[in-house]
């Protein structure tokens, strides 16, 4: 028997070992695991990618990255599910590396990224089959869903449910002296909205 899977290979970090917490299966990872199974791998293009992938899933997924700036999330910590084995739908996890935080909790300025460059394959494959209707989906979200505002009341809304005492416990526990705070997050958005509505702008164009 003949199995087919999604074969995600990246432009960068691309690992043939296994590992428990390692990125998402390549396919020369998926044949070291089952080496007597018959394996043909695919690569979406603009023919057949909703054969695989939920194009509308898809779409919003690259418009959040973007929002984010969650490169990690494009490499090891892209995952990929499925409910019926046939169509994949991408799904975020692992964010402690968004909205200009690092994984260590410091601040990084690189607000300015051009995603379809590197990191994964298939993130670069959809920018590329679909960058003018990434545009259009990011400026639907743009008017009343991907604002600053609404992004901050969803990270105040979770942060005013935390006891005081529990922050300052977790404060104390780590010793981070690379504090971010809500003010943080939105001086970084600010500037990254500016970019990625011109951004998003010139690909409306294409």
């Amino acid at each position: 028997m003949t199995h087919k899977v999604i074969g995600i290979k990246y432009s960068r970090g691309a690992t043939k070992q296994i590992k428990d917490g390692g990125p998402a299966l390549a396919p020369d990872a998926v044949h070291e695991m089952f080496p007597n199974e018959e394996w043909t791998f695919v690569t979406p293009d603009g023919i057949n990618f909703e054969e695989y992938i939920n194009k509308d899933a898809m779409l919003n997924y690259v418009v959040m990255i973007y929002w984010i700036n969650g490169t990690d999330n494009l490499s090891r910590n892209m995952a990929i599910v499925t409910y019926d084995g046939k169509v994949w739908y991408p799904t975020l996890y692992d964010l402690d590396g968004t909205f200009g935080i690092n994984p260590y909790g410091g601040e990084t300025t690189k607000f300015i990224e051009n995603l379809e460059e590197e990191y994964s394959l298939l993130f670069s494959r959809t920018s590329t089959l679909f960058k003018k209707e990434i545009a259009e989906r990011y400026f639907e979200l743009r008017k009343d869903i991907l604002t600053i505002e609404n992004t901050i009341n969803k990270f105040e809304g979770i942060y005013n449910q935390i006891p005081e005492e529990y922050i300052q416990k977790e404060k104390e526990k780590w010793n981070n002296p690379n504090q971010s705070d809500i003010n943080q997050v939105r001086e970084y958005l600010e500037k990254r909205v500016q970019y990625l509505d011109e951004f998003m702008g010139e690909n409306l164009k294409h």
